[in-house]
């Protein structure tokens, strides 16, 4: 699939982010935007597997945008690099997290402000560290339609990297159980195996249970899958299923918004 790659340069809390938003040769009209997070911005959008979603969405004719994560990329500093260096940051009282939230809804604001996505037609989509930050951004924006977080984090300190920091204010605030109030009843999907050594597959069953138990119309979806996850013989079936999910979801907001007077 043909497409034209283009770099925003975002202001985020008095710093330059840079977001690198991948158009198809021929868009869907009045398509969606998928947002897709798993480690530095290009690395996501042009490697198996984090690009299997977008790959289809860019075949659907939607755009497709990323960032990098914290502590990656061109964010790497003197914290460190990768996980490391985002629990690092956190040790040093640097909320990285609520910093990134504030860059996810950066990006948001600038393709909407181009034409290139509207309110409810944003989706998004993460792996392992990119899972919760996809969570984090559909719990704080209420533009953003549907959410798939791949073997998420769920819980940080289950990482080794942060197994020190779970009573960490910034640590409780951004794990998943406490965004399940701005998470209930929209649309969610998970997908993680019967186990995981590296996030702990039990703690994403736990906030699946919990965020079900809080929504009253919209439940969230699980798909499971046999064995332990974190290993590249589990993620074609879950990264496929997480594409119908989003592009149903793509799908009816258009064919709503067509059909409304």
């Amino acid at each position: 699939m043909p497409f034209v790659d283009e770099e925003l340069a975002l202001a985020v809390n008095g710093r330059e982010r840079k977001a690198l938003v991948r158009t198809p040769e021929r868009v869907t009209p009045g398509g969606c935007l998928l947002i897709e997070l798993a480690l530095e911005r290009a690395f996501t959008l042009d490697n198996y597997p984090y690009n299997i979603i977008s790959s289809i969405f860019l075949a659907a004719g939607h755009r497709v945008a990323s960032l990098d994560m914290p502590q990656h990329g061109e964010l790497i500093d003197d914290y460190g690099e990768g996980l490391e260096g985002m629990a690092a940051a956190v040790r040093a009282g640097a909320d990285v997290f609520t910093d990134f939230a504030a860059a996810e809804r950066a990006l948001v604001d600038a393709c909407i402000g181009r034409g290139w996505a509207k309110a409810g037609r944003v989706a998004v989509t993460g792996t392992s560290r990119g899972g919760h930050a996809a969570l984090l951004l559909m719990a704080g924006d209420a533009r953003v339609l549907a959410c798939a977080a791949i073997a998420p984090v769920t819980h940080l300190p289950a990482l080794r990297e942060f197994a020190d920091l779970a009573e960490n204010p910034i640590i409780r605030r951004v794990n998943a159980n406490s965004l399940i109030p701005y998470l209930a009843d929209r649309h969610v999907f998970l997908n993680i195996g019967e186990e995981d050594p590296r996030v702990n597959a039990a703690h994403c069953f736990d906030f699946h249970a919990r965020l079900t138990a809080a929504s009253r119309t919209l439940k969230p979806i699980l798909y499971t899958l046999p064995g332990a996850t974190h290993g590249p013989a589990f993620l074609d079936p879950g990264y496929h299923a997480a594409a119908g999910f989003l592009l149903t979801r793509c799908a009816d907001a258009i064919k709503g918004e067509a059909s409304e007077p």
